[in-house]
């Protein structure tokens, strides 16, 4: 997959995009505050997007609205509770989004939820209605946000236009192999390595995380290919374009609260790491910009 430039930052000067549809996961915090404030202040859109608690949904609504009170309506933020560890919370939640999705929209899918560090057993150990025995970061960066793709797809496809951005990260590098060789009846087959892995093992966590990272980034390719083999086209491309974003190393909850970050923060200190507004702009660029709206599957960093 190529690997293209930095982006500029999404400015002011950009003009509304009337009928625009804005759906984002992981809004409790960080990157994805900034992309719902810059979506529903910059770009005019209806939001939805996904909490894990029900009240942080309600204040970034009450903080958006009191900042912008004479643009942003209050009927145009929907906060919807999302946990993607849960099978069954996904396709409630994908049910109530597609309520909202008519042919006049042009929708943007950005799936920015994840987790980098888990220190908590129960944490680890997949809920009901999801696939037992897999690693909670395997599940929630990736198949989560998979099955969330899967099911908006035919809303995605009926659309105007539709673009789905992917949060990745440089840290798919650590992720390799994806797959096992593995002796099975004197048979070589693939064995994904995608199960449970202890909170006293920091590397294995952290690989793990690189692990979900390099599974989205392969789906994000599987994506685009597959639907230009549907031959769902225009004359700008595929109809529905899938993105995948390195956003840098940004001040996140995610990010600061693992033990092998703070470190690397007390030594660096944190005037290096970007800010979640400045680390939100390569997803921004891939969700708005027409730079890149015929080139679908390409990795940003």
């Amino acid at each position: 997959m190529a690997v293209l430039p930095p982006p500029p930052p999404v400015t002011e000067q950009q003009k509304p995009t009337s009928q625009l549809l804005v759906i984002v996961t992981g809004a409790d915090s960080g990157m994805g505050r900034a992309i719902v404030e810059v979506a529903a202040f910059r770009m005019r859109a209806k939001v939805i997007f996904t909490v894990q608690k029900k009240e942080n949904g309600q204040s970034l609504v009450d903080e958006i609205c009191m900042k912008n009170p004479t643009v942003v309506q209050r009927q145009n933020l929907i906060s919807l509770r999302l946990d993607l560890a849960s099978s069954d919370s996904v396709r409630l939640c994908a049910a109530a989004i597609s309520t909202h999705c008519t042919a006049a929209c042009s929708v943007r899918l950005i799936n920015n939820a994840g987790v980098l560090w888990t220190n908590n057993n129960s944490n680890n150990i997949i809920k009901q209605g999801s696939v037992s025995g897999v690693d909670y970061h395997f599940q929630v960066n990736y198949l989560g946000h998979f099955l969330l793709t899967s099911l908006l797809m035919p809303c995605l496809l009926r659309a105007r236009s539709a673009r789905v951005v992917n949060v990745s990260s440089v840290a798919y590098l650590l992720g390799y192999p994806l797959f096992d060789e593995t002796s099975e009846n004197n048979e070589t087959s693939p064995k994904l390595n995608q199960f449970y892995v202890p909170p006293d093992k920091p590397l294995k966590q952290l690989k793990a995380y690189g692990r979900s990272k390099l599974a989205i980034l392969l789906s994000t390719r599987l994506w685009a290919e597959k639907m230009k083999s549907l031959g769902n086209t225009d004359k700008e491309g595929p109809k529905v374009q899938f993105y995948a974003v390195h956003p840098g190393g940004t001040r996140t909850a995610m990010i600061l609260s693992s033990p092998l970050s703070r470190v690397l923060v007390r030594l660096l200190g944190r005037p290096t790491m970007l800010s979640p507004m400045m680390g939100a702009q390569t997803t921004l660029h891939c969700a708005f910009s027409e730079e890149v709206a015929t080139q679908s599957g390409f990795y940003y960093e």
